[in-house]
């Protein structure tokens, strides 16, 4: 049995997306000594810190953040044996199964029997804060700036670059920029020609990516899979109900053990949520989601459980710069442990809400997100209670 911990700490009011590790990915299909795809089989990458995944339906396996010098191990069921299968730095990778041996065709692009469908499983979960020589091509883009539009959790404002609900790594207002290994200015951006470009990275030293839109991601955690997504909402609404879908079953198809899914949706200043929050909200947990937690509002809503899964449909600000006084300083922190045994999420109900103020002052917004006690901390507990009934 396995059990981890799950802390959600939501920097709320313009950020849709989550920071997450990444770095290259592997993708590879696992077949017998007949040809045939081997579906649903674990592979694990590494032995000192390892990554297991199963392969999908098409015989393909994903593994996001791969380490392209590492070792493959398979496990033959029936005799036990271990088959060991170097990468040797390739993106792609064949795996014929023998009894104890193997069979590797390793290269840089797949064989054309399975790119389509390779492409497609790579496709679904990329670091959106990595871009290498192949998918700068695909974009098209002429400039690093068009690159950087490309990636999700980047914005524009007043000329510069900015990284939606994060502090800059070299300046208050810029992220850091990684071009082929080397550190830029934003300043000679527009200098370097894209043709040249073999990677662009951002917030590189700071060993985290964004996810969102329709990127998701996977995360290791002590063994476990757990799957993430962002879905922004205010745009599109109900119609946004393809995407919840679709990001959902691209996790489940990447061995996701554990789903959770932010939605940026709501109206700012209501306390209740909207149709639109709960219908998506119910629909997330009906395709698989095991919690779902909401932003945007500004403060704070309801929590409901639905089909044995809590959605916190908004957890408030939390440290949050809009506002030098806002007069409803009161948010939360919304803690889960999840206890995975065989691949599955166990019913339970071990959350913990630990209510906070945005502010250790009453009078001001000095940004520093303070757990409350006694009398305070059960007024919001108690604001939470009713505003729950009002779901």
């Amino acid at each position: 049995m396995k059990t981890i911990h799950y802390l959600s700490i939501i920097i709320l009011s313009f950020s849709s997306q989550i920071l997450l590790a990444q770095n290259d990915t592997l993708v590879g299909v696992l077949r017998d000594i007949s040809d045939k795809i081997i579906k649903r089989y674990p592979v694990t990458l590494g032995s000192q810190n390892p990554i297991t995944v199963k392969t999908n339906k098409h015989g393909v396996f994903t593994i996001p953040g791969a380490n392209l010098n590492d070792t493959l191990f398979v496990t033959i069921k029936k005799t036990r044996n271990i088959v060991k299968v170097p990468v040797n730095g390739y993106n792609y990778i064949t795996i014929t199964l023998e009894n104890s041996t193997f069979n590797a065709k390793r290269s840089f692009e797949p064989d054309e029997a399975l790119k389509e469908i390779m492409e497609r499983e790579r496709n679904k979960i990329v670091s959106s804060s990595v871009m290498n020589k192949e998918e700068i091509q695909k974009t098209g883009c002429r400039d690093l700036y068009c690159l950087l539009r490309r990636m999700s959790g980047i914005t524009f404002a007043d000329g510069s670059v900015r990284i939606r609900a994060s502090v800059s790594l070299n300046s208050p207002s810029d992220p850091l920029v990684v071009v082929d290994g080397i550190p830029m200015d934003l300043s000679v951006l527009n200098t370097i020609p894209v043709e040249d470009v073999s990677e662009l990275k951002v917030l590189k030293d700071a060993g985290i990516a964004t996810f969102g839109f329709e990127h998701v991601a996977l995360l290791d955690v002590d063994g476990v899979k757990v799957g993430l997504t962002g879905i922004y909402e205010l745009a599109e609404h109900l119609e946004k109900k393809q995407q919840v879908k679709e990001n959902i079953a691209a996790l489940k198809e990447a061995g996701a053990e554990l789903i959770i899914v932010n939605f940026h949706w709501g109206i700012e200043r209501e306390y209740v949520p909207n149709d639109t929050q709960k219908t998506l909200a119910h629909l997330a947990v009906d395709e698989g989601a095991d919690l779902v937690i909401g932003h945007h509002p500004h403060v704070l809503q309801g929590i409901e459980k639905y089909k044995g899964k809590y959605i916190a449909y908004s957890l408030g600000n939390f440290c949050f710069g809009g506002n030098s006084n806002p007069q409803d300083k009161d948010t939360m922190i919304f803690q889960q442990t999840f206890t995975i045994k065989n691949g599955k999420v166990k019913d339970d109900d071990k959350i913990n809400i630990i209510p906070c103020s945005i502010s250790s002052k009453t009078n001001s917004n000095d940004y520093c997100p303070t757990p409350l006690n006694g009398e305070e901390k059960q007024r919001v507990l108690d604001k939470i209670e009713e505003y729950s009934k009002q779901i």
